[in-house]
C-alpha cells in the first residue's frame, strides 16, 4: 500500500484523490484507515492511495509518487504482520 494524503476529514481527502486523479492517477481511491490512532492519538483518518494492485504493481507506482513527493515510500504488509518497506 503507497498513501500519499491524510486528513480527518473524509471531504478533503476525497478531494485530494481528486488531485492525484487529475495528476494521471486514475485509480486513486480513500480509504479510512485507524491504524494511524498510534501516531496521532485519533483513529478518524482517511488517507488518499494513488492506486491498488498487486505488490509489483506498488512497486511500479511509486516512482511516479515520488515525482510529487520525493520522499514517498510504501510498505508491503503481509497475512503474518510482517512489514517490508520499499524506496
Amino acid at each position: 500500500m503507497i498513501t500519499c494524503e491524510a486528513d480527518r476529514s473524509q471531504a478533503v481527502a476525497e478531494k485530494y484523490a481528486a488531485a492525484w486523479r487529475a495528476r494521471g492517477f486514475s485509480g486513486a481511491f480513500v480509504v479510512h484507515k485507524s491504524q494511524y490512532n498510534s501516531l496521532t492519538g485519533d483513529k478518524n483518518w482517511w488517507v488518499v492511495c494513488p492506486g491498488s494492485g498487486s505488490y509489483n504493481a506498488m512497486r511500479n507506482l511509486l516512482p511516479q509518487v515520488k515525482g510529487y513527493y520525493a520522499d514517498a515510500y510504501g510498505i508491503k504488509a503481509d497475512q503474518s504482520s510482517n512489514r517490508e518497506i520499499f524506496e
